[in-house]
């Protein structure tokens, strides 16, 4: 039996019956739920296998491997037997699991240097080192060869007190490839160091100067080192350690939309915050350079969103947020004006006051019903059409046309062009779509006029 841990306090109890079962304790500290898949309640959770929320930090591949060397006793068939035989000292994110019958902790590995791990001569031979001292000290999943090092903390004797949350010791993920998967560690540094040049948040990273060891620091602790709650997409879709790598992408994609409504639709109050956000009135941004908010267009797919053989996703929600989004005038009226200030900057930098000067606000001018927002000019006097869409969401989001809208942009196809602007809350961006509609874009119906027979 094990005792189930939140930074919070002791939340219940998980045992091994005829089933795995997890009960929350009458008598446990607020905010101690361990899953967004398990609210607290009465009534225990059962389960034939182990809960994936457990499952998650399973160690795998290589570690596993070493502790099934150390541990020759155990089989493997019992999960719970090998949390039981760790230290557990700690775990991603914030559930941890201790045997009932463990009062005291485990000794505490001794910490490590940073700049040691780095500047060691011989990694394959440091690295083995390191799995052999620490891998009993905390459960990872993940099959490429990986172990959690405490790391050893400078303290100013000056600085003022920690605090509390602070007293918990930082670690390092540390991975090599060894003779196993030889390049790993660049590949993992490389990979991170595209994420960061596109300003992806991440834990700081390093790579040895050997470059056979790649260290990341703990992404599942806050600036004060307490532990966030973490749980990957296989725990919150209901999926075991062993269903989690055979599932295609786009399954966890759609998981993920019908867990958003479904949250949404069970919390009225947030219900009624997303709807309002879609219809907030909207000032139009500034910028320091608006010709440089033109973009590529967002690259095409390969695919359809829904595959021919696959059902579309029907939102379980009674909003359309697109939909309110786009019949937000102010929103829309925010964005013509954008552009019209943009082809005014255009044509003014072309050298084309005076046609920036004839720059039409047709919506406005002449009604709705001409098909375009905004009537400019090329630098040789030729009109161009324009249809505004604008969104304060990303540059994938799809917009909505009209029928007249889309007839318009074929009867007015070499001088007709879509201005999608994006991101237009905080720092909007702008591409164009030359031509006919019905050739630059993808056209799903949304409404159909229905009669009688």
């Amino acid at each position: 039996m094990m005792r189930v841990h939140t930074p919070e306090g002791i939340s219940g109890l998980l045992a091994k019956e005829e089933v795995y079962r997890f009960a929350y304790s009458a008598q446990r500290p607020p905010n101690t739920d361990i899953s967004l898949t398990m609210p607290g309640r009465l009534q225990s959770y059962d389960s034939p296998q182990l809960h994936p929320i457990f499952q998650m930090n399973m160690p795998e591949g290589y570690l596993l491997e070493r502790l099934r060397n150390r541990l020759a006793k155990l089989t493997g068939a019992d999960p719970l037997q090998l949390i039981s035989a760790m230290a557990c000292e700690t775990s991603i994110g914030r559930v941890r699991l201790t045997p009932v019958d463990r009062d005291q902790p485990e000794p505490s590995s001794p910490p490590m240097r940073l700049d040691a791990i780095l500047t060691y001569r011989g990694a394959e031979g440091l690295f083995q080192d390191l799995m052999e001292r620490y891998m009993m000290r905390a459960p990872l999943s993940g099959v490429q060869p990986k172990v959690l090092v405490p790391e050893t903390v400078t303290v100013d004797a000056m600085a003022a007190p920690a605090p509390k949350a602070a007293a918990l010791t930082p670690d390092l993920i540390v991975k090599s490839g060894l003779s196993d998967f030889p390049g790993l560690a660049i590949n993992e540094f490389v990979c991170m160091s595209i994420a960061r040049a596109a300003c992806m948040p991440g834990p700081e990273f390093y790579l040895s100067d050997d470059r056979q060891i790649f260290v990341i620091r703990r992404f599942d602790r806050d600036e004060a080192g307490a532990p966030l709650g973490f749980e990957d997409m296989a725990v919150l879709s209901g999926r075991g350690a062993d269903q989690k790598y055979n599932k295609p992408r786009s399954n966890y994609q759609a998981m993920l939309a019908e867990v958003v409504i479904d949250r949404l639709n069970a919390n009225p109050t947030l219900l009624a915050l997303a709807a309002a956000d879609a219809d907030l009135p909207m000032a139009i941004p500034e910028v320091e350079d608006i010709l440089a908010v033109l973009t590529q267009r967002p690259k095409v797919k390969e695919k359809p969103l829904y595959a021919s053989e696959q059902k579309p996703h029907t939102p379980k929600t009674s909003t359309n947020y697109l939909e309110r989004e786009a019949r937000n005038q102010s929103l829309g009226n925010a964005g013509e004006l954008f552009i019209i200030n943009y082809e005014r900057a255009r044509l003014i930098h072309e050298g084309q006051e005076a046609w920036a000067a004839k720059i039409e606000h047709t919506s406005k001018v002449r009604g709705d019903y001409e098909g375009y927002d905004v009537l400019s000019y090329e630098a040789n006097g030729a009109e161009r059409f324009i249809e505004v869409k604008t969104t304060k969401y990303g540059s994938d989001t799809p917009f909505f046309v009209s029928r007249n809208e889309v007839n318009t942009s074929e009867r007015l196809a070499p001088q007709y062009q879509v201005y999608r602007l994006f991101g237009f809350r905080k720092a909007p961006r702008l591409y164009t779509l030359a031509g006919a509609i019905g050739a630059t874009c993808r056209l799903s119906a949304a409404s159909f006029i229905a009669t009688p027979k």
